[in-house]
């Protein structure tokens, strides 16, 4: 053989640490951060919600109480970069662009609000962009998506405040691998 394609052949391998290393590294240490986000919250003893992917659960939790469970219709989530946020918002209703459009309950009809606390179209806006909705009408929006039944959504919206902490946990947090 020729030298050239012994060097060649030499400096093609790769050397260090390969890709597939550094993305599962980058996966252990996510699901760390997040083990640790959930840790916190259990220890601060305060309401917060769970997003568990591997068992397709939203959680609404109370230190290591589990106050109710929801099951997740659809999920939309790409990776969460950090899987701790906040409740930033309490979406009442979507509302459109055409201004011409049949304007309902506005936010000034508190006899109205008493009556309807959790709409059946509202939403939780979370601060990392995640919209937590029921309501067909939020599922085309381009952020990152939790949907769940219209009765979970009503109690997880009457349950959760603006500033409520949410965890998310990796899909596959509990592989030993």
């Amino acid at each position: 053989m020729n030298i050239f394609w012994i060097l060649a052949l030499l400096f093609s391998m790769p050397f260090g640490v390969s890709g597939q290393q550094v993305v599962g590294d980058q996966r252990l240490a996510h699901g760390n951060e997040a083990l640790r986000a959930w840790l916190e919250q259990i220890n601060a003893d305060v309401p917060y919600l769970l997003v568990d992917r591997s068992t397709r659960e939203v959680r609404l939790m109370h230190g290591r109480a589990l106050l109710r469970s929801c099951p997740l219709q659809r999920e939309t989530l790409r990776r969460v970069e950090d899987p701790r946020t906040v409740v930033s918002a309490r979406l009442r209703r979507y509302r459109v662009i055409d201004p011409w459009s049949k304007i309902e309950v506005g936010p000034f009809d508190w006899e109205e609000r008493l009556v309807h606390s959790a709409p059946d179209d509202g939403a939780l806006y979370f601060a990392n962009g995640v919209l937590l909705c029921a309501d067909p009408v939020w599922q085309q929006s381009v952020s990152p998506l939790l949907v769940v039944s219209t009765r979970d959504l009503r109690a997880l919206f009457n349950a959760c405040p603006e500033g409520m902490p949410l965890v998310v946990l990796p899909e596959d947090w509990q592989r030993s691998d």
